[in-house]
C-alpha cells in the first residue's frame, strides 16, 4: 500500500511540497492526476479567488496527497442524484448535535428514520475511518 512506502518518512509534506515544481505535462503527471489538478486549480481561482499561481501549486500538492493516500486503488465516484445524497448525508451527519433531528427532518424533507439511518452509516463510516488510522 502507499502508506507503507512513507511509512517511516518522518518527511512527507517536504516530499509532497515538491510536486508544486513538478511542470504539467503529461510525462510527469498522468492524465487523470493532471485533470483533477486543473479541477481543484479551477475551483480554487473561481470560488476561493487565489491567483493562478498559489492555486496551482496547492492544486499540485492536493493532488499528491490524495494519490498518496488513494493511489493504487481504484475508487467509484458517484455523480448526479447519487454525489448529491452523498454530500446531503455528509452535511446531515457534520450539523447533528444530539438534539436536532426534527430540524434536520424539516430541512431536507426527511423522516426522522431516514435520518437516524444515515446517522447510523455515517458513524459507521467515521468509525471505519477512525480504525483504519489506529491499525492500518
Amino acid at each position: 500500500m502507499q502508506n507503507e512506502m512513507f511509512e517511516d518518512d518522518k518527511n512527507l509534506d517536504e516530499l509532497l511540497s515538491k510536486a508544486e515544481d513538478i511542470e504539467l505535462d503529461s510525462t510527469a503527471w498522468p492524465h487523470a492526476l493532471a485533470e483533477l489538478v486543473s479541477i481543484f486549480k479551477d475551483e480554487m481561482t473561481s470560488s476561493a479567488k487565489l491567483d493562478e499561481s498559489k492555486a496551482l501549486k496547492l492544486a499540485k500538492r492536493l493532488v499528491a496527497r490524495q494519490a498518496h493516500h488513494m493511489g493504487g486503488r481504484q475508487y467509484y465516484l458517484p455523480r448526479d442524484e447519487r454525489l448529491k445524497k452523498a454530500l446531503r448525508d455528509v452535511d446531515i451527519w457534520q450539523r447533528y448535535n444530539g438534539r436536532n433531528i426534527d430540524v434536520l427532518q424539516r430541512e431536507y424533507g426527511l423522516t426522522s428514520q431516514q435520518i437516524y439511518a444515515i446517522l447510523r452509516e455515517q458513524r459507521q463510516l467515521e468509525r471505519d475511518r477512525r480504525q483504519h488510522k489506529l491499525f492500518g
